[in-house]
């Protein structure tokens, strides 16, 4: 299209959607501006063509190109000044405008009478904001994008027949991107072949060409040079890029691509934020035009720039690609002196292990996140190799080195947080770090007492064997607390006393106990702290049938931490939520989080994770996956054992006897019930069985008495946990969908569309209409609860409904 009045031709292989044509018409009745922004290849041109023609619109196109813009835009101008024209003006492609050329047309746009349909691969302009949801509608990617029907209709018009897998890589992975499809389909039409990797790859180098001839190959080689070096980043200031390569000229080139709609959109105040796409294109391409040194040169700049600025994880980052092991070393270093806590460390494990071995050996700082590094992996034999190599430094210095003092406290340090060393050992450094500290050496890396968890009592450290000793210890303990973590140690002591009380079923006690400390912590203590003294608030409410008190408490929790920006708390927040859900019988809620955010056992298996474990056991147990929690609980075993984890002990011990009596193994549930309640009453855990309610009970039931238990102890955890199976008898209990709720014509077609089978070929292979197909399998997510077929499939057969 080059002039005004003519309609651009539409596609052969287009697939006439009834969906977008609807969108378009009903604002289009209701608003005077539609605007229609995509970057590139989604097929916005030809989305507006076919509204404008099914729908028998008279318009008048205008299409923007470069080197005709100017007589366009005279004959465009002339056009808007008509007052009485019914003709719709459609302006493609807006984004080629410059900026006194654009600041022209918003004014002309907005105060003209006249209806338009603006096509761009830009955002919105700032100027045309403010008329959103007024006289302008914004259609964008999420509309244009193909769904998976649309999808299917696409590929037939190619005579392409999409397998189930196909059809996941495209909807899930390309995220319907018309171009995409357009190329995808023409090499599987061409070669016969599914949606291989192969395929794919050739889609991709294509794309790239395109971009090479439409976005770069369009820029002046300075452009050039600038968009590929800020291609380095995600996200980027026009501070930083100006900083970053030394000329005032870049932040003038990212304005000009974002109004150009090159993959770069704009967020305030100040940052620009690359594509995902774009990126890994750029990076693809740096490669080709850049030198090794070049890039590492950007690379290096830009890790002093964040560290000057304390942006640490992006200077490790940049550090790291550029090869810059002294600029990495010394950014870990700083972590180590900050109370980062251990999620931090785990997070940035990859730039210890990139380090050379040499190089780390040197810095007791280093050593001890090693060792952390280490226990958190559990490979405890390595953590010892780098605890000596600590002590060895130790013994090689002379009584002078100014450095004993600090490799002595980082010794001191992996005593504290070393589960395995035993409470005796931290006992000791509770009565002499006081001594210590008054006499100035003490300079002891901070330590996060609670390991992210919602628990004091069971945090960092197992601290559940003092639990029948509670008071007797509470001000030794707190003054040696004080000693070791100083601020950071407000309310611990009255936090993990209140857990005391609340384990041993003295709830009034636990509340009084939390809620009298719990305004000081806000005030001045840790929000770690905070997290588990809100924790403990939050489980009497819950127990106690409480629930409409429970969850605004939740809320809260939720509200603080992020007020504070503590995102290393919400990992253990999250599985908070889901294990509320499951006490609230939202049970979808936490299956839903067991698949999309509980850490997955059978990748990175992290010991930091064992709260989000246990919950995700309960998961495992409620929708009778048995074998997949007994396998978890083989793996959280052995690391429970070596950590000393006696309250996970039990509380793993219980899970398993839930697990085995639900499998009909009823002698083996009450040995494993009876290994959990030998522990429990040794250290007097009542809540930690009771709060299971139902499924802990069924196990007791029968049971009067268990050799080496008191059956005061058996009486006691019964009565409390039937208690709670009376507030709440559907705790982990799941009620199954059931099989009739499909009829016999939707079990065929979902068994069918498991087979791979396209929508067409369901018709003729059950010989009804398409639209019947189309019928039935609108009921079929309905009843199923999900919005495509490959979910569709995938929850029926994890219904059982189909194999």
């Amino acid at each position: 299209m080059k002039d005004k009045g003519i309609m651009p031709e539409l596609p052969p292989t287009m697939v006439f959607r009834p969906r977008l044509q609807n969108i378009f018409e009903e604002n289009f009745n209701f608003k005077k501006i539609i605007y229609v922004s995509a970057h590139t290849g989604w097929g916005k041109t030809t989305a507006v063509a076919e509204w404008l023609i099914e729908k028998n619109h008279e318009a008048i196109w205008f299409c923007l190109e470069e080197y005709q813009k100017e007589n366009v835009l005279e004959k465009l101008l002339t056009e808007i000044s008509k007052k009485n024209a019914n003709q719709i003006i459609v302006i493609d492609d807006y984004s080629m405008l410059d900026d006194k050329e654009l600041d022209c047309m918003n004014r002309m746009v907005t105060q003209s009478n006249r209806r338009f349909v603006i096509i761009s691969k830009a955002e919105l302009p700032r100027d045309l904001v403010i008329y959103v949801g007024l006289t302008i509608q914004l259609i964008g990617v999420d509309q244009l994008r193909f769904t998976e029907e649309e999808t299917e209709q696409y590929f037939e018009r190619w005579n392409v027949n999409l397998s189930e897998q196909d059809m996941y890589q495209l909807v899930f992975k390309q995220k319907g991107w018309v171009i995409n499809y357009r190329y995808a389909a023409s090499l599987m039409q061409a070669t016969g072949e599914a949606y291989t990797k192969e395929i794919r790859l050739k889609v991709l180098e294509a794309m790239y060409r395109y971009l090479d001839v439409k976005i770069l190959g369009e820029c002046s080689e300075r452009e050039r040079e600038i968009i590929l070096a800020i291609g380095c980043f995600d996200k980027i200031t026009s501070e930083q890029a100006d900083i970053l390569l030394g000329t005032p000229e870049a932040h003038i080139t990212l304005e000009s691509f974002t109004r150009k709609g090159h993959f770069l959109t704009f967020m305030l105040p100040d940052v620009y934020i690359l594509h995902p796409f774009f990126k890994e294109y750029l990076t693809y391409t740096r490669k080709n035009l850049l030198s090794e040194g070049e890039i590492n040169s950007i690379y290096k700049t830009a890790g002093e720039y964040f560290e000057n600025r304390k942006a640490h994880s992006m200077a490790l980052e940049c550090y790291a690609k550029a090869g810059e092991h002294e600029g990495v070393k010394r950014i870990l270093v700083t972590l180590s002196r900050q109370a980062v806590g251990q999620a931090v460390l785990w997070q940035n494990r990859k730039y210890y292990y990139d380090l050379p071995e040499e190089l780390i050996k040197e810095d007791p700082s280093l050593c001890c996140g090693m060792a952390m590094l280490s226990l958190i992996g559990f490979h405890l034999e390595e953590a010892e190799r780098w605890k000596n190599q600590l002590e060895n430094l130790l013994r090689s210095l002379p009584p002078e080195d100014e450095r004993i003092n600090r490799i002595y406290d980082k010794i001191v340090y992996l005593s504290i947080v070393t589960p395995s060393s035993g409470l005796h050992i931290f006992l000791r450094l509770l009565k002499n770090w006081p001594k210590r500290v008054e006499e100035g050496n003490a300079q002891l890396q901070l330590v996060n007492v609670t390991g992210n968890r919602p628990s004091v009592l069971n945090g960092e450290r197992d601290f559940s064997p003092w639990l029948k000793k509670v008071n007797l210890l509470k001000e030794p303990m707190n003054k040696g607390a004080i000693s070791l973590y100083g601020d950071a140690a407000i309310g611990v002591v009255d936090v993990a006393s209140a857990e005391c009380f609340y384990q041993q079923d003295r709830m009034q006690e636990a509340l009084i106990q939390v809620a009298g400390i719990l305004s000081l912590i806000e005030q001045k203590g840790n929000i770690s702290t905070l997290f588990a003294a809100m924790y403990v608030e939050m489980q009497v409410m819950l127990v106690s049938g409480q629930f409409s008190s429970a969850k605004p408490l939740l809320d809260n929790i939720t509200d603080k931490i992020k007020e504070v920006k503590a995102d290393f708390l919400r990992p253990n927040l999250e599985a908070i939520w889901a294990k509320f859900a499951l006490y609230e019988n939202h049970n979808e809620e936490a299956q839903k989080w067991a698949a999309e955010k509980a850490p997955d056992e059978n990748i990175t298996f992290c010991t930091m994770d064992r709260f989000k474990y246990f919950i995700k056991l309960r998961v495992y147990i409620l929708y009778e996956k048995y074998y997949l929690a007994i396998a978890l609980a083989a793996k959280l075993k052995p690391i429970c054992t070596a950590f000393q984890r006696y309250m996970e002990l039990a509380e793993l011990d219980m899970l398993l006897a839930i697990t085995f009596y639900r499998m009909g193994l009823k002698e083996k549930a009450e040995q494993y019930m009876a290994d959990a309640l030998k522990l429990g009453e040794k250290y007097g855990y009542i809540r930690l069985f009771a709060d299971e309610g139902e499924p802990v009970y069924k196990v007791l039931k029968n049971l009067e008495e268990i050799p080496g238990i008191s059956r005061q102890y058996i009486k006691q955890v019964k009565e409390a946990a039937k208690k709670i199976a009376m507030l709440n008898p559907s705790y982990l209990v799941w009620i199954k969908n059931n099989r009739d709720g499909l009829s016999a014509s939707e079990l065929e077609v979902i068994q069918l569309q498991a087979q791979g089978k396209t929508n067409n070929e369901i018709a003729d292979y059950l010989n009804i209409s398409l639209n019947t197909v189309k019928f039935h399998i609108k009921n079929i997510y309905s009843k199923l609860g999900v919005k495509n077929r490959f979910q569709a499939v995938q929850q029926a057969k994890a219904q059982g409904i189909i194999k």
